[in-house]
């Protein structure tokens, strides 16, 4: 099987799992922002917003599917030529890099939904890595 018969089924189930990564990744810095050193209990309360990840999915799928694409197109072409450039430390990297760097340059990345938006770049980088395999 080619290369591409595995990057578009990667891509998909990133994109499906970028919506809800970015509402966890942004609530977790929201959390440590707001903790600051002091201890912060779990709420239940916060179970309440447990539904809304479901929403989050298309929303997702329509925001990272083509970047998703891209890159998973790009570095699965990278590492048919290189076998270091398929290990998931570089595919991660290369995903946080994808968003942090258009945001460094073009918004505020201080903003604890800036870090959400790289860790979900990062998640989706993994996740699309995960289901890549190269015929050797």
């Amino acid at each position: 099987m080619a290369i591409t018969d595995y990057a578009l089924p990667a891509a998909a189930r990133a994109s499906c799992a970028a919506g809800p990564a970015f509402i966890l990744a942004t609530g977790f810095f929201f959390w440590f922002e707001q903790a600051s050193g002091v201890p912060v209990s779990f709420n239940p309360e916060l179970l309440v917003g447990i539904p809304w990840l479901l929403f989050a999915i298309p929303v997702g799928i329509i925001i990272a599917i083509v970047p998703n694409i891209v890159g998973t197109a790009i570095l699965a072409r990278l590492g048919s030529g290189n076998i270091g450039l398929r290990l998931p430390p570089i595919w991660a990297l290369a995903g946080a890099a994808a968003v942090a760097i258009p945001l460094t340059v073009f918004a505020d990345a201080r903003n604890p939904a800036a870090h959400g938006l790289i860790a979900t770049g990062a998640i989706s980088a993994l996740l699309c890595q995960r289901g890549m395999r190269w015929p050797d």
